[in-house]
Parts: structure tokens; sequence; C-alpha cells
């Protein structure tokens, strides 16, 4: 049987949608996932363009990594999920109909609450957020500055940070500051203004935007004893701590546990889904392009094989 998949031949090809095989047995450990709808994340774009590969390439390489969908078969000795269950998480080779995924790693069930779309903007961004916010040590009180707010991972951190009792200040285009501020945030500043005023005196900065030269600046601003996150990993570890400030570069490391917690928060209601545009599988490549040219998103954007 053919499925349709987002592929490269080549790092910085344009991504094509191509019919492929789907795998005809399901390896011991393994669920096979129809997908109903991927997360697309700027990782995606640096995977393509062969700037950034967390996992061994081989070609021709079914993009993305995040999906919502129902498990279709399962191999032998698997037995955390059967035929029929709702999933979510992160695996690789998501932009396609079905993806191959090894259930004990990252993958948690969906609850009735969550539709397929709203639980594939979790894994990555939300998974982050949570890493980042915990890694912080934000608590009752801790004055936080978030760059980057508006977007996927900065939408759930503004939420964590809050639940945490953090007081937040983030960073947003005035047409995004109502959004940020219905998350969550009890200030927000235009970081396109010429005359931004960013606070002084913080408790912790969480950067999921900016590069070094931007973040040395911002981080004159972390009281003694504050802390830094950059899921950049532009943070300079050593120059910081002579200031008794923690540096902290996040390389995200998703688990099955972490997926859990963040599906249970937007269960719950503690946390609500960031907003989401959706687009055909066919338009993944107009997506990825998005964030090539450094366009801005707001929320997170998803593919609906």
């Amino acid at each position: 049987m053919d499925m349709r998949a987002v592929t490269i031949d080549a790092f910085g090809q344009m991504p094509d949608v191509r019919q492929i095989d789907v795998p005809a047995d399901v390896p011991a450990g393994r669920i096979l996932v129809r997908v109903h709808a991927a997360g697309v994340n700027p990782i995606d774009s640096l995977i393509a363009r062969g700037l950034f590969t967390p996992f061994p390439v081989t070609f021709p390489l079914t993009l993305g990594l995040d999906f919502a969908g129902v498990v279709d078969r399962a191999g032998d000795a698997a037995n955390r999920y059967a035929e029929g269950d709702r999933v979510c998480g992160r695996a690789v080779g998501t932009f396609a109909d079905y993806v191959l995924v090894a259930e004990n790693e990252t993958v948690s069930p969906i609850p009735e609450s969550i539709g397929f779309a709203e639980a594939a903007a979790l894994p990555s961004a939300g998974m982050t957020a949570l890493t980042s916010v915990e890694a912080a040590g934000i608590a009752g009180g801790s004055r936080v500055l978030i760059v980057g707010a508006a977007g996927g991972v900065g939408s759930f951190a503004v939420q964590f940070a809050r639940r945490r009792g953090g007081y937040v200040i983030a960073t947003a285009r005035e047409e995004d500051a109502a959004y940020v501020k219905t998350l969550g945030a009890n200030e927000t500043v235009d970081y396109t203004r010429d005359d931004a005023m960013f606070p002084q005196d913080l408790d912790a900065l969480l950067d999921f935007a900016s590069g070094a030269p931007a973040l040395v600046a911002l981080s004159g601003r972390v009281r003694k004893g504050g802390a830094v996150v950059s899921t950049r990993y532009v943070a300079d570890v050593d120059t910081l701590a002579k200031r008794d400030i923690r540096a902290i570069n996040i390389k995200n490391q998703p688990t099955a546990e972490l997926m859990r917690r963040v599906t249970e928060a937007v269960a719950n209601g503690e946390v609500a889904v960031p907003e989401i545009h959706t687009y055909p599988l066919e338009q993944a490549a107009e997506v990825l392009a998005r964030f090539e040219r450094g366009q801005h998103v707001r929320g997170k954007l998803v593919l609906l094989p």
C-alpha cells in the first residue's frame, strides 16, 4: 500500500510530496500510526537544510517530528498501545500518512478532550517550554522575561511560568500583545520599537528567539543569582557564571513522561493549546519556507495529512 510523504533527497532540496510504500510488517516493539495531524517546528526547516541533524540521516528523508493520530497496527511485543488507540508524540518522519513509532519512546495517549490538530501542536513546543521553565527554577514571585512569547514554545512557556507563580513579561509585537496576555502574560514589551523598554532585575530570562548578540544584551538585565535559558544554544555559560548567573542551553530530550505531563496539563485545563494554523500536507514546503524566511509565526503551524 502506498502513502504520501514529504521527502528530500539531499539537504537544501525543496521538500516534495511523494508516494512511498507503507511498511508491510511492523517491527517488534513498534506501532504504525495513521497520522491525522503533524506539528511543524523551526527545527524541521533546519533539518531539511542540513543545519541541524539530531539523528542519523539517510535519504530519501521523510521530514517531520511531531504527530497525532491513531494506531493502525502494532508489532510483536508492543503491548502499551493497540489498534485504534489515539496517540501523539515525537518520531522521525511524521509529515506523512503513516509513521512508525517505537512505543516505549516519546508517545502519549491523547485525552478525549483534545483533538488531533491540538495534540500535534503539543510535543516539541510543549516539552521544550516545560523543560525551559523548570530548568530556570521559576517559582512564586519570579520576574521572568520570555522572548519569543507569541511562538509555539513561547505560548506554552508563558502559561507554564504563570502556573509556577512567575510574574511574566513577554516580548510581543503590537498585534500579538492581546494574544500573549490571554495566555497569562502580566506585561508585554514590543521589541520592534526603537524605544522598547526591557525590564531590569529579572530572576529569569527565557529566550526562544535571539542569537548570541541579542542574548548578551538581554542577559545584562538578569540579577545576580538568576538564570538565562536559551533554546538557540547561544548562552555563554562561563561568562554568565562570572556574574553568578546560571546559563542553560536547552537540548530537548523528549520522553514519554514529559509528553504525558504536557498532554495532562492541557486535558486538565491548566494550559491552553496555542493558536493553531492548519495546512494540507501538500503545502509542507510553503509552510517550512516561512521559517527559512524568518517570517513571524504566532502560535503553531500544523499539517493535516
